[in-house]
């Protein structure tokens, strides 16, 4: 599954790592790291954002029932996943095109 997902990922944020020259490399990975960023920096801050809302809910609403609150912990914890690799990748992505 994770594979296919990072397939997806590359298949929706192509980078191209390889500068025909040499001296302006490091400035365009840097250009496309920073591209990367702004680029899932939403989805990553979405994904907080909502794992968030979620923990809110499951702390302030006190009639939920225990059926309701599994719902909504397994819920919390799909987005805390999306979450989590996203920030894997991100990582990744920079480590890679640094080394």
């Amino acid at each position: 599954m994770l594979l296919s997902s990072l397939k997806n990922y590359k298949k929706n944020y192509p980078v191209n790592i390889y500068s025909e020259n040499k001296a302006n490399f490091k400035e365009n990975s840097a250009n496309e790291i920073d591209t990367l960023a702004s680029r899932f920096n939403d989805d990553k801050n979405e994904y907080l954002a909502i794992s968030n809302d979620i923990h809110s809910i499951l702390s302030n609403c006190l009639e939920l029932t225990n059926n309701q609150k599994l719902d909504f912990c397994d819920s919390q914890r799909y987005y805390m996943k999306l979450y989590l690799k996203e920030v894997l990748i991100q990582i990744n992505k920079v480590n890679s095109i640094s080394s």
